[in-house]
């Protein structure tokens, strides 16, 4: 959020520095509606889980968010998308799910990747990676994968439980 970054750099020298690279395929957006929109019309589950994911994030903002809780449902939701497109028999809807689910995996390695090509390069004492909460388990994941040589590059808090 804009303000809780506002009032960490406030008095401090910082750099930003862009890591993310995301670049998406002409017609993603509409192939990805297209998707969501049949999962939401064939999983009543998904529907319900939707509401409760909602009412608990207006209820209690980022603590939520960044709780198991949160953790959880995002994983049983995406399990319900998996199920209700492999469900479907379209071909089409598969390969959406496998474009969509291909891409946030490259962009979150990538994300990953440069921060450490950053830190091999740069000395600094201190960095902030903000990244949504949807990414936080996978993003730890890919870090406690990294190769031995980048295991004393970079300690991570990542500020939230997993």
């Amino acid at each position: 959020d804009r303000q809780a970054i506002a009032r960490y750099v406030q008095g401090r020298a910082v750099r930003q520095v862009p890591v993310d690279a995301y670049e998406l395929p002409p017609e993603f957006r509409q192939d990805i509606d297209r998707l969501l929109d049949y999962v939401v019309a064939h999983s009543p589950e998904y529907r319900s889980l939707q509401c409760v994911r909602d009412e608990e994030a207006f209820q209690y903002g980022f603590a939520y968010l960044n709780s198991p809780p949160w953790a959880a449902l995002r994983q049983r939701l995406q399990a319900l998308v998996e199920d209700t497109i492999a469900e479907s028999g379209d071909a089409d809807l598969r390969q959406i799910l496998t474009t969509w689910t291909n891409l946030v995996r490259q962009r979150e390695v990538a994300m990953v990747d440069n921060i450490y090509a950053y830190a091999r390069e740069h000395i600094f004492k201190a960095g902030v990676f903000l990244v949504g909460a949807a990414h936080i388990s996978a993003i730890a994941n890919i870090i406690s994968t990294r190769p031995a040589a980048d295991q004393d590059l970079i300690v991570w808090d990542f500020g939230c439980e997993q």
